[in-house]
């Protein structure tokens, strides 16, 4: 499945970003997922013409979903042996080139790679370790 992302930064040198399939919003939930909520430094490498490129580091949290989804987020060890979703922290570092093509919009490339530390791992995805690493990569259009 695709991601959706949405970020906003309401300083120039910190973003809030949240990521997901939009399993259950815009189309039935299937299969397994990964849904990031988290909070970025913007750190600039790089500026030239209508280019740049930031590096972000992000903590946040992530809930990861094998099945049914239930509301809200499961922090903590697994309640039920069927357990479909579960949530934990997560530590991030992306790297997110923008190309604008106005003045108020640009082409955007991101490539985030972590990992999260979620308890109930093991019974969600069936694994042995609560360690989820993730790689993401997203391409659109921001505003």
């Amino acid at each position: 499945n695709g991601q959706v992302c949405v970020e906003v930064a309401p300083v120039k040198d910190v973003a809030v970003e949240a990521c997901g399939t939009g399993g259950g919003f815009l189309y039935p939930e299937v299969g397994e997922e990964i849904m990031h909520l988290r909070a970025e430094a913007n750190i600039e490498l790089w500026r030239r013409g209508r280019g740049e490129l930031v590096l972000q580091p992000g903590l946040g949290m992530a809930e990861i979903q094998r099945g049914t989804d239930s509301p809200g987020f499961r922090f903590g060890p697994a309640t039920e042996a069927n357990q479909g979703d579960a949530a934990g922290l997560e530590a991030s570092l992306s790297t997110k080139g923008r190309w604008w093509v106005g003045d108020w919009a640009y082409l955007v490339g991101e490539l985030s790679f972590g990992t999260a530390w979620v308890e109930a791992a093991p019974i969600v995805l069936d694994q042995d370790s609560p360690i989820v690493p993730f790689a993401i990569g997203t391409f659109g259009v921001g505003f």
